[in-house]
């Protein structure tokens, strides 16, 4: 296919989930505490729902473009729309981040209704990329783009985008909520504005614009483009930085280090148990992190919260796990600690658990119960991350566990698909040890073996063989693997051979032709001019009776390419020096002539030494034609006769001969 890399859209795609993935956990982090039963909680709670499909969207096109080739027209068409959603992401989440528990009456329902119209637009439209991406060569995709244009969602796409970028701000002024609920009595004025919302930054633009002139303090007249992105940045983090209760601190540092005495001491002062120091950590939470297991044990039975919004985070168990203190983790499975907790959106916390990649932690959690085979949000089991992440021990502990071996990623990939996507050659050998099927296709129907050779990775491709690939497969357009190696101008010779000979010697056959013109391998060998190549196919049940595309036989195009090498590993393997094939009526020359006409006396000794006849008439015509002494000699003929009167009746045909 005439396309394009899909690098850069992989990792829009990728930015786009990530986002999402962003926004959903401050959502969480922000409603968990405050229960149900808000309109605005119900609206984020919608705007959670189409964030969700928004990432399985994503992470699917990044799947399937990972594995494709797109068209020119398909890659610019995706490369602006998912610039668009990357865009139209980063302002949301950073509207977002300004959202807090006393600031959440004041939320522009207007908003987020725009927001959820625009995210839900971009899901569809993602959607309708991914039967672009599978529509299969270049002019289908087109086809297939045309028709999603046609059906209007890309302009649905484009009026969502303009009426969110028209929207200012996710929070109402104070004045104007105010007004809306008819607060104006003298007696009921209202409330002060919290601190930290003086605190807070001005609403995000899409362009970036100095601080109003309502601001608190005056800002220089003029500033850059990256420093007032900068200044921004620090307003968020001093309006959303945690500002520690008295003696919390102190607990948290205790906690660390696992002193008994001042954890208790600290408590009985009033320090809250479940207070978040100035890094958003409980004393309990830093207590597990460090694996102080008394420490732990005395702030549970003391009252930490494990759940709830003195928690609102991954619960201890998975944490302890998570980092490896496997000490705390013990302790709290005996006090009763669950396995099998979820997340609110239903996912297992083992999930979190293996993406952090703690070997010990995780084989703790497998052997207490946990399922190798347990699957993400998305129904993608972690083995499956493992193997994109190249984490062979992981890989191997989940197998050991009963990970299933049949397991697919988002695309429908297998295991072994993966590995070879990514050009891991140990995950591939691992996987095809433990039983994977060496005779896979990629998601879209080529086999394993097909696609590594296409793709030039030899190294993989010899592994599926030794593993019962089968050699003698074809691609998804019946072209025989072997034709594909040896009609491959882009691939060095050294590995043309290697694969070749693997192949051989593994069974391909090697009198296979082209699926579409029908021609031999020997033929595409010759013109590929390595001998070895020649030899191979010939050892391995090719015919020197097959002819070139011109219908010469193979000894001829040897001869006109001056190619004394490929003469000679003909005739050593039982080429017949005057075979000459039959071209559309018109008499065909005998390579002995052809050797005569080029007066290539290495070539005319070969093929006298292999047996051609020079007694024929052709032969006696031209050698008299040409009147050299050479040329007798060459022949063997000891006395060359005189010139005669006129032309010889074959010397027309030998000027004419190239």
């Amino acid at each position: 296919m005439d396309g394009r890399s899909t690098n850069a859209l992989t990792t829009l795609c990728s930015t786009v989930a990530q986002r999402a993935i962003a926004i959903l956990h401050e959502v969480q982090l922000l409603i968990e505490p405050l229960g149900s039963g808000l309109d605005k909680l119900e609206a984020l709670l919608e705007l959670n729902t189409s964030l969700e499909e928004l990432k399985l969207q994503a992470s699917q096109l990044d799947a399937s473009l990972a594995a494709s080739t797109v068209s020119m027209a398909a890659h610019d068409a995706f490369k602006q729309h998912l610039t668009n959603c990357d865009g139209t992401m980063a302002v949301l989440y950073k509207q977002i981040l300004r959202l807090q528990a006393d600031n959440i009456e004041l939320i522009n329902s207007e908003f987020l209704a725009v927001y959820d119209r625009t995210v839900k637009a971009n899901s569809q439209l993602l959607t309708g990329f991914l039967q672009v991406v599978a529509a299969g060569n270049a002019q289908q995709q087109e086809a297939s783009l045309n028709l999603l244009r046609s059906g209007g969602i890309i302009t649905q796409v484009e009026r969502a985008s303009e009426a969110s970028t028209a929207q200012k701000s996710i929070l109402l002024d104070p004045i104007e909520s105010s007004s809306a609920t008819g607060s104006g009595s003298s007696s009921n004025p209202p409330p002060a504005q919290p601190a930290s919302a003086v605190a807070q930054p001005p609403p995000y633009t899409a362009e970036v614009e100095p601080p109003s002139s309502s601001s608190s303090s005056p800002e220089p007249a003029k500033l850059s483009w990256g420093q007032s992105l900068k200044n921004s940045f620090k307003a968020l983090a001093v309006a959303f930085k945690p500002k520690p209760e008295p003696f919390v601190s102190a607990l948290c540092q205790a906690a660390t280090i696992g002193d008994i005495q001042q954890i208790a001491g600290f408590l009985t002062q009033g320090a809250n148990i479940n207070g978040r120091n100035e890094n958003n950590k409980t004393a309990l939470q830093c207590a597990i992190l460090n694996d102080q297991e008394d420490a732990s044990r005395l702030l549970l039975a003391s009252g930490a919260s494990i759940s709830g919004s003195g928690w609102s985070d991954i619960p201890p168990l998975f944490l302890a796990a998570s980092v490896g203190s496997l000490n705390t983790a013990k302790m709290l499975i005996e006090k009763g600690a669950s396995i099998d907790e979820k997340t609110e959106w239903g996912e297992s916390y083992f999930v979190g658990v293996v993406t952090s990649g703690n070997m010990e932690g995780i084989r703790f959690l497998l052997k207490q119960g946990c399922s190798a085979k347990t699957e993400n949000i998305s129904g993608e089991a972690v083995i499956v991350k493992a193997v994109q992440g190249k984490n062979m021990k992981l890989v191997e502990l989940l197998l050991e566990f009963g990970a299933s071996l049949t397991s697919t990623d988002l695309s429908g990939r297998s295991l072994l698909a993966v590995a070879l996507d990514k050009k891991d050659h140990e995950m591939a050998e691992l996987l095809l040890k433990m039983d994977a099927k060496p005779n896979d296709s990629t998601v879209y129907g080529n086999p394993l073996l097909a696609d590594e050779i296409s793709n030039r990775r030899i190294k993989t491709a010899k592994l599926l063989l030794d593993w019962g690939a089968d050699p003698n497969t074809t691609n998804w357009y019946s072209q025989p693997v072997l034709l594909i190696a040896i009609r491959d101008s882009k691939m060095s010779q050294e590995d043309k051979l290697d694969i070749v000979r693997h192949l051989l010697a593994k069974g391909a056959k090697g009198n296979v032709c082209d699926s579409s013109t029908e021609a031999s391998a020997i033929r595409f060998a010759m013109e590929s001019g390595l001998p070895e190549l020649v030899s191979l196919l010939l050892r391995h049940g090719a015919k020197t009776t097959d002819q070139m595309s011109n219908g010469d036989s193979l000894l001829k195009y040897a001869i006109d390419q001056g190619r004394r090498d490929l003469v000679e590993t003909l005739l050593l393997y039982g080429a017949d020096p005057d075979y000459t094939p039959a071209k559309n009526g018109i008499k065909p020359v005998k390579p002995l002539v052809q050797a005569l006409v080029k007066q290539d006396f290495e070539m005319i000794c070969l093929l006298k030494e292999a047996g051609a006849d020079t007694n024929t008439p052709e032969v006696r015509d031209v050698a008299k034609a040409l009147g050299k002494a050479e040329v007798y000699e060459a022949l063997g003929i000891r006395h060359m006769p005189p010139p005669g009167d006129g032309s010889p009746p074959y010397y027309s045909m030998a000027t004419k001969i190239n």
